[in-house]
């Protein structure tokens, strides 16, 4: 919070909007190394692409709470929140109709990228 508050403040004069990026799921297994049928019995895919949407939510709400607590204190500071884009259910999954969200665990892929691009565009513009 502390870093996040001297670089908001450093910039602050400078009339720039922040956004944040709000927390997206955390997969137990790197989804892109798993997309491939050949793969999908590989040890490292046995942790899941899939996570429980509660606990999920659960697992962000620390950050996200620290998020709004900056929009609260600096009116350029923005959040946008992809999660219901990228978690739709009661279940999140690392892929949508057959393309992998995800890179890893957490880092969105280029399909991942496009698929939540609407909802960042109208979120800043």
């Amino acid at each position: 919070m502390q870093e996040a508050e001297k670089w908001i403040a450093s910039i602050e004069g400078l009339n720039l909007r922040v956004v944040f990026m709000a927390p997206t799921p955390v997969f137990g297994s790197p989804p892109f190394r798993c997309a491939d049928w050949f793969n999908r019995h590989n040890p490292v895919c046995s942790d899941g692409l899939q996570v429980d949407r509660e606990t999920t939510l659960q697992r962000r709400k620390p950050v996200l709470e620290r998020m709004q607590e900056l929009t609260k204190h600096y009116p350029n500071v923005e959040i946008w929140d992809p999660f219901d884009r990228l978690c739709a259910g009661e279940r999140c999954s690392a892929f949508h109709e057959g393309h992998p969200l995800f890179f890893d665990g957490h880092h969105l892929s280029g399909y991942g990228n496009l698929f939540i691009y609407d909802s960042f565009r109208k979120s800043v513009i």
